[in-house]
């Protein structure tokens, strides 16, 4: 088992979680973001990646002009950054719906944090795009919807 990878993994999503909790949970602002620092950041490894979005999910629809950024890394061999990259687009919103195509295509997947970040986002972009679709949550002591 390959310790390294998987600590690379957890780093990274929690990363992701505590740049997401700083943003706050009232909609506002918890700092300035530089979305170009952040978007040349979007070319390093996966951890500056996962960074690098955290950063931006900040802004919100802000970040539009990002969208093609973000949405070729719904393609990246790393699952956390494909993960947070969904995420992102659906924190911009409406503004995201030239990634709807590709985020329908990574539901097509055995990963449930995969289809659960895509499905969320896919509702924050265009709620019409998931007609009938139930992502049902399947860790312990979940009871789906």
């Amino acid at each position: 088992m390959n310790f390294s990878l998987i600590r690379r993994g957890l780093c990274a999503s929690l990363t992701a979680a505590a740049a997401l909790l700083l943003a706050g949970c009232g909609g506002e602002k918890a700092e300035k973001v530089d979305i170009n620092a952040q978007a040349a950041a979007l070319a390093g490894d996966a951890d500056a990646k996962v960074t690098a979005l955290s950063e931006i999910s900040k802004v919100g629809a802000e970040a539009a002009s990002l969208v093609p950024k973000i949405q070729a890394l719904l393609k990246d061999e790393d699952a956390t950054v494909r993960r947070t990259a969904a995420y992102v687009l659906g924190t911009i919103g409406p503004a995201a719906k030239a990634a709807v195509p590709d985020l329908k295509a990574m539901l097509d997947t055995q990963d449930r944090d995969q289809m659960t970040a895509v499905a969320n986002a896919l509702r924050a972009i265009d709620p019409s795009s998931l007609p009938g679709m139930k992502v049902e949550n399947t860790a312990p002591g979940g009871g789906g919807e």
